[in-house]
């Protein structure tokens, strides 16, 4: 029972949720931030102005609207959070691929008759991974947070199921007579988006070259 209150249970399903919906996430913007920025051009462009229109439509009416057309499953959980969170990773992968697209062993390999996809999966994506993981940490409690969000208004889980935003959910109404049932939760969900969000940062100093001084020979 105090594990439940402290928010343990919860905990499980929404750092599980968020970990799987970063991971989806992680794949699609990679994939359509390194065709975006390695294609160049007009195709790039298009796919930018994509991204804008995605940005523009109200996420929770297209989930209201997924759930209302299909059955609530975890599966299209996690596709929600997933398509929502990318979209910002998708910008930051495109940038550095288009970087990338004009190193000279990318415009090596291109004259060597290198075709698009082979450029794509042996010099754009390899490069891209260390800079995608160190953003997976950043997106992670993005994703931790939408979850508790959807679980808060009924969107999420359901029960005898629960996540972090279900137990506030819960917490709310028995915040009367009983409000250590909100105040565990929302303190386990804040210490979690912080931690996550400062590991995020570290990595993203430690790992991003683009950051460190460059040595001179």
């Amino acid at each position: 029972m105090a594990a439940h209150l402290a928010g343990q249970f919860g905990g499980r399903l929404s750092l599980g949720i968020g970990l799987l919906s970063s991971v989806l996430a992680l794949a699609i913007g990679l994939t359509y931030g390194a065709i975006a920025g390695l294609a160049g051009g007009r195709g790039e462009r298009l796919m930018m102005r994509g991204l804008d229109v995605l940005s523009a439509i109200p996420f929770l009416l297209v989930v209201i609207l997924l759930l209302t057309l299909f059955e609530r499953s975890l599966g299209l959980l996690l596709a929600a959070i997933g398509g929502y969170v990318w979209i910002d990773l998708a910008r930051v992968m495109r940038g550095e691929a288009a970087r990338l697209r004009n190193e000279p062993f990318v415009l090596a390999s291109e004259a060597m008759g290198a075709t698009f996809a082979q450029r794509l999966r042996w010099h754009v994506v390899p490069n891209l991974l260390p800079l995608a993981m160190v953003y997976l940490g950043l997106i992670l409690p993005q994703a931790i947070l939408v979850e508790s969000f959807l679980g808060f208004l009924g969107l999420s889980v359901d029960e005898p199921s629960a996540s972090w935003g279900t137990l506030l959910a819960d917490g709310v109404q028995e915040l009367d007579s009983a409000p250590w049932t909100l105040l565990f939760p929302a303190g386990f969900l804040v210490t979690t988006l912080l931690a996550f969000q400062m590991l995020g940062d570290g990595l993203r100093d430690w790992l991003d070259v683009r950051g460190r001084p460059q040595v001179a020979a």
